[in-house]
């Protein structure tokens, strides 16, 4: 029987970020834990190491992702890359989210992310309190779409 995934957004479901940077983690999941959001918030310090995950996820161990936030500028595998990786895969391509959270605010990488499908492209936060605002109204824009 093939496996079928829950492509509906709660606000009770999991958030992942891919990021390289460790302080960048570990700062948005004390925010994610602050915001009005229920699920957990998992990290990933590679594309690679998210690709891992969602091979347990293929195994029934693990929890698919509603919303993946991805750094854009990262060694390796690039949030560009993980993003056409992630859509090139039967049982992922339809998750309904994908955001990029990068410090790039060049126009040609938020054209490339939209014409890839991203459905949200966000600079990242300052303060922990524009982290805290970005959780609590992202999902919320993301339900009604």
């Amino acid at each position: 029987m093939p496996l079928h995934l829950n492509t509906q957004l709660s606000r009770e479901g999991p958030i992942a970020m891919v990021d390289d940077s460790v302080a960048t983690l570990k700062l948005v999941a004390i925010y994610h834990k602050k915001s009005n959001l229920n699920g957990s918030f998992l990290t990933f310090l590679s594309g690679n190491t998210f690709f891992e995950y969602l091979e347990n996820v293929k195994k029934g161990t693990a929890e698919v992702t509603e919303l993946l936030l991805l750094d854009i500028n990262m060694p390796g595998m690039d949030g560009f890359e993980v993003h056409e990786k992630l859509r090139s895969e039967p049982l992922f391509k339809n998750i309904p989210v994908c955001a990029m959270l990068t410090s790039s605010d060049h126009e040609k990488d938020k054209q490339k992310a939209f014409s890839m499908g991203v459905r949200e492209y966000l600079i990242k936060p300052d303060t922990g309190k524009d982290y805290l605002d970005m959780f609590n109204n992202l999902k919320n824009r993301m339900l009604k779409n």
